[in-house]
């Protein structure tokens, strides 16, 4: 199958199927990128990591987390990265953590990539770096593609350092332990490890019945299924609490392809998670999708199966305090799960605010080839969320916490967590 081929499927997704494709219908001249692509390929020059660049480039004009390419071809394509991770400050990028570069250490000051300061490629890089606020940047896109940086040392000198390209490895994060010695920590990196995260909510409960303090890390979790943490919300609440039943009114774009391709993810879901409440919601599901397809953007209602949930929900008082430590990389199925929860008076959330990327949701992939993958949403919030000028469209903390360089030699928020657990029982 030709690229031209895909990226013109591409198009007639973005356009009718994706749930923007009202609100963002003039945000792409998609004849542009596409009549790129025909050039190339004609002349035999393009391959999968240049079109995987175009249609990442295309899809951005969207400024929507929820939306990427992806392409899996380890024969001739490979995901490559500078080895470290950064976040911004000031007029500078900091390395906040060294996973493959050793040759940097953690804190080391970046000044300039490629020669341009980072205010300067701050200005000509917004849509890559997906935010104008400094400390929700993402700049691994620009740092990815650079060939080399210009960094102070200790001492202050300028120094030049060329970048070296690792391949991408995910190493998820789970954790479940005990810390000074009466506080539950909870590390729970992802929502996709199925297998990891329903070891770490049992072994959580298990802890729950010894220790009253608990500390949810919850940073850098991009998300995947909110209801693997569904167990977790009594423990949360108070015996007299319940989660809310309002939510926000959610439009799902109905066409023909969309339900087809959702209720293949309903039997592909139904056969790898084994929920009782997920597997009704995904009745419901079903049984909307059934009946709308082919009408466009329809309100589907879940209320009845709210409803059920909360008429059924019973908290329970053994934790008494909770704090969730959450950043912008705190992304999707994480943010439901904090939308939830941080209803009860138990809990305080603490650190910056989520990414903020729900109003676009239920994401549904589809593939060519085996090689590449379009994730796309098919559902918005009626009333789309207002940008706030500190914290964008995430979730906002209770207790913020601004990043700084300090960030990097130890883990601020974290201290601020227990710190708050201290004060509360010393009050108490």
């Amino acid at each position: 199958m030709k690229y031209s081929s895909i990226f013109k499927e591409i198009i007639t997704i973005i356009e009718n199927d994706y749930a923007g494709a009202i609100d963002k219908k003039s945000w792409a001249n998609a004849e542009d990128y596409l009549q790129e692509i025909i050039a190339l390929e004609s002349n035999y020059e393009l391959t999968d990591e240049i079109f995987d660049s175009i249609v990442t480039r295309y899809l951005l004009n969207f400024d929507d987390n929820h939306l990427n390419f992806i392409t899996k071809n380890t024969q001739t394509y490979e995901t490559l990265y500078c080895g470290f991770s950064v976040k911004r400050w000031n007029d500078s990028l900091y390395i906040s953590n060294t996973i493959d570069e050793t040759a940097l250490p953690l804190g080391t000051e970046i000044i300039a990539i490629d020669g341009t300061s980072i205010n300067e490629l701050s200005d000509k890089n917004s849509d890559v770096l997906r935010d104008t606020i400094s400390e929700r940047q993402r700049w691994s896109a620009v740092l990815n593609k650079a060939t080399n940086i210009e960094y102070k040392t200790a001492d202050g000198t300028i120094e030049q350092f060329y970048l070296n390209a690792y391949p991408y490895q995910y190493k998820p994060d789970f954790k479940a332990e005990t810390i000074n010695d009466d506080i539950i920590y909870l590390k729970i990196s992802n929502l996709t490890s199925v297998e990891q995260v329903q070891s770490i909510v049992d072994s959580a409960i298990d802890m729950f019945q010894q220790k009253q303090k608990c500390i949810v890390d919850l940073r850098g979790n991009p998300g995947g299924n909110s209801h693997l943490l569904n167990p977790l919300e009594p423990y949360f609440f108070l015996s007299n609490e319940k989660p809310s039943t309002t939510i926000k009114e959610r439009l799902f774009n109905c066409t023909n392809e969309n339900v087809d391709r959702f209720l293949h993810f309903i039997q592909q879901t139904r056969s790898q998670v084994d929920n009782k409440e997920m597997h009704d919601m995904l009745d419901l599901a079903e049984t909307q999708l059934k009946a709308n397809k082919g009408k466009g953007f329809v309100s589907l209602d879940f209320s009845n199966y709210i409803e059920t949930l909360t008429s059924n929900f019973k908290g329970n008082d053994q934790l008494d305090q909770i704090i969730i430590l959450m950043d912008n990389n705190t992304a999707s199925a994480s943010e439901e799960f904090i939308q939830v929860v941080n209803q009860s008076s138990k809990v305080k959330t603490l650190g910056r605010a989520t990414a903020g990327i729900n109003d676009y949701s239920d994401v549904l992939p589809v593939t060519w080839k085996d090689t590449y993958t379009l994730c796309y949403p098919i559902s918005k919030v009626k009333e789309l969320t207002d940008v706030h000028p500190l914290h964008g469209k995430g979730i906002q903390p209770d207790v913020y916490i601004p990043w700084t360089p300090e960030h990097t030699q130890r883990d601020v928020d974290l201290e601020e967590a227990i710190s708050l657990i201290k004060r509360a029982v010393a009050r108490s």
